[in-house]
Formats: C-alpha cells, sequence, structure tokens
C-alpha cells in the first residue's frame, strides 16, 4: 500500500511550544490534523490560533526572534528540523489570509502564477493552469475575458478568490486559511463559505481554517479545536463541540448560559443529576465526563440560549419566572428570565414580552450539561 495514503492524518503536532521574544504563545500543543478534512481553530483574540497556524508552514520564519519548539510531522516529516527546505514546505502547504492581498502591480493572471515563479518551480503549460486554478476557485467565468487586467481593480471577494487560485496553482496537499472571509460582507461571506466548502470537497485536501466566526467554523469544520491562552480547550466534531462543550470555558465561548451551584446527586439511574443553583432553584442536567456526583460538590450547569422556552401559557415541568430584559434581534429576541433568583438568558422567536411580564419557562433535562 502507498505510504501516503496509510497516514490517515496530513499532519501531527506533538508538544509544540512557540515563543515571540521571551513571550509563549503557544504551550504544549498536541493536535492531529486529518486528511482530507477540514479542521478549524476558533477562540478569543489572543488566543493562539493563528499563531499555531502560521508554524505549519513555518511563515514564522520570516520574522526575527520568533521560534517553535517541538514537532510538526506532515505526512511524518518533521518540518521543524533545521535543513527543511522553506520553499518545498510552502508548495505543499498552501496559505490565504485574511485580507485579499493581490500583488498590486501584476495582472490576475500573473498572480496565479506569482507563487509558482517566486519559487522557481517549473510551470508546464501557463495558460491551462491559470484556467484550471481560477476554475476551481469559482472565479474563471467572471474573469476569463480580462487575465490580463490588473487583480486590484477587481471585487474583494473576487481578490480573494485569486489568492486561492494562487495557493492552489502549487498543487498544496494542505491549505491554510487565516480568517479569510472576515474582510468581507455579510452576504458575500455566506456565499464564499460554500464556495470553500465545495472546493475542498473537489479538491480533496485537508483544509486547517481559523475565524472567529462561530456560524463559520460549523458550517465548514468537520473537527473543531477551541483554543485558550495559547492551549487546545477542548476538541471534537463539530456538532459535539457545540452542543456538548466540555469545559467551562468552551460553553461561555460559544454563548451558553454557566451557572455555580452544589450537586444534589444522581438521578433517572445516573442519566441526569439534579444541581441546587440557589436554595429555590434546582435543575436536572445530564452529567459531563469525570464529574464528581458527591452531594454537596460544587459544580457548573450550563444550558443553551435557544434551549430555554418561555410562554405565556404553562408547560407541564416548567418554572415560574419574570422577563427582566428584552433585546430585540429581528426574528428573534433574547430575553433576560428570573427563575427563583437565577437570570438566565433566552432566545427564540419573537413573542413581544416585555419587561416585568409573568412567563412560564421549560428546559428539557437533555439540554443542561452538568461541569466539574
Amino acid at each position: 500500500m502507498n505510504q501516503q495514503l496509510a497516514i490517515k492524518n496530513a499532519i501531527e503536532v506533538k508538544n509544540l511550544n512557540f515563543f515571540y521574544g521571551k513571550f509563549q504563545g503557544l504551550k504544549n500543543v498536541s493536535i492531529n490534523i486529518a486528511e482530507r478534512k477540514v479542521t478549524a481553530f476558533i477562540g478569543p483574540s489572543g488566543c493562539g490560533k493563528s499563531t499555531l497556524l502560521r508554524t505549519l508552514n513555518r511563515m514564522y520564519s520570516l520574522y526575527p526572534g520568533q521560534r517553535a519548539e517541538g514537532e510538526i510531522n506532515l505526512y511524518g516529516q518533521n518540518i521543524l528540523d533545521k535543513d527543511q527546505d522553506l520553499n518545498l514546505l510552502r508548495a505543499r502547504v498552501g496559505m490565504v489570509f485574511q485580507k485579499p492581498n493581490p500583488f498590486p502591480a501584476m495582472s490576475i493572471r500573473d498572480n496565479v502564477l506569482s507563487g509558482l515563479r517566486l519559487a522557481k518551480l517549473k510551470i508546464p503549460d501557463h495558460e491551462i493552469l491559470v484556467e484550471e486554478c481560477l476554475v476551481k476557485a469559482g472565479l474563471w467565468n467572471e474573469v476569463k475575458d480580462r487575465l490580463g487586467a490588473p487583480a486590484l481593480a477587481l471585487s474583494g471577494g473576487q481578490q480573494q478568490r485569486v489568492a486561492l487560485a494562487r495557493a492552489m496553482a502549487r498543487r498544496p496537499h494542505l491549505l491554510l486559511l487565516d480568517e479569510p472571509l472576515s474582510a468581507l460582507d455579510p452576504f458575500l461571506r455566506i456565499r464564499m463559505r460554500e464556495e470553500l466548502k465545495s472546493l475542498q470537497t473537489r479538491l480533496g485536501i485537508s483544509f486547517v481554517h481559523v475565524t472567529h466566526s462561530q456560524d463559520e467554523a460549523m458550517a465548514l469544520a468537520d473537527l473543531v479545536v477551541v483554543m485558550n491562552a495559547g492551549k487546545i480547550e477542548t476538541t471534537g466534531p463539530a456538532r459535539e463541540v457545540f452542543q456538548r462543550p466540555s469545559t467551562a470555558f468552551a460553553a461561555r465561548f460559544f454563548g451558553m448560559n454557566v451557572l455555580a451551584g452544589r450537586m444534589v446527586g444522581p438521578v433517572a439511574g445516573g442519566r441526569y443529576v439534579d444541581v441546587a443553583l440557589n436554595d429555590r432553584t434546582t435543575v436536572r442536567g445530564v452529567p459531563g465526563d469525570w464529574l464528581d456526583t458527591t452531594a454537596g460538590k460544587p459544580v457548573l450547569a450550563a444550558v443553551r440560549r435557544e434551549s430555554i422556552q418561555a410562554s405565556r401559557e404553562p408547560m407541564d415541568d416548567c418554572h415560574r419566572g419574570t422577563i427582566e430584559a428584552v433585546s430585540f434581534l429581528g426574528v428573534t429576541e433574547e430575553y433576560i428570565v428570573d427563575i427563583g433568583g437565577v437570570s438566565l438568558r433566552a432566545v427564540q422567536q419573537a413573542s413581544g414580552f416585555r419587561r416585568g411580564d409573568a412567563v412560564h419557562v421549560k428546559m428539557s433535562p437533555d439540554d443542561w450539561i452538568v461541569l466539574p
């Protein structure tokens, strides 16, 4: 069997530490990047996600005083070895940056070919390669009659697709995307998100995507990695990480209500646990991993805003509450609702509630997660 086909991971990062001079930006990071999948790194500003991305093709080597320690194995070869050919590495690991960056003095055609020329790589047939890459980037039909025009004259979205075509011209094994959609308007961002997913499926290569947008990460990624303060906080399939975060940081990052309480104990044969949020309000939820269910232990109970249902009419197994604040969001509204001295944020279809309204609040035990 071909050795490359036998390897399931395109990249394996082991015990990676990264330094900007004396400041440590990454701390003992280990993560696998699967072949032919989209891996998204997400987290607050300064968490280390872009730093990690730029170690994967050693872009940091362009800047004095920056260094990486550990291992980054690209199909079994440690790219941190001192004899690594950086031109070859960046041909194998392409990159698209946050802002469209066409070379201003170059035509659309020359921008697509520029990476190959800078690396002094052989270009077999210019015109065929340019067409192939622009077709893959979804731009060919828009520019095929003006390939000699300046790339800088294109719209922002078109310029970003030129950058994609330029990266693909080198036929990379893996493509790094550093917030490539953040500078686009909302409508174009959604369109480009769909095009990126389609492109990755057609190319069949690994994409590593850094983004601030939770929607973007969930729509694109097979695996989501949440980072915090230079470390990996949690990782898993997109739906699992979003719906069942394993840490309080991840739960808060995804906008969940996270409340301190004390363990009451297991119920329903251990399927659920009861948690007292105060002396008046107890909730029932699914226990997280490694949860100590000893009565009286301090725990955190988390629930998604969208999982809280407020109504003027009574419902089975509901709590009585009072609307404390209302924010109109268009199709939906966000409410802060008090339930027995506990404030929760709820998002649901606009119902016309006003501050001070008495409501009935329903929350399913399956929607609550109880964390250490």
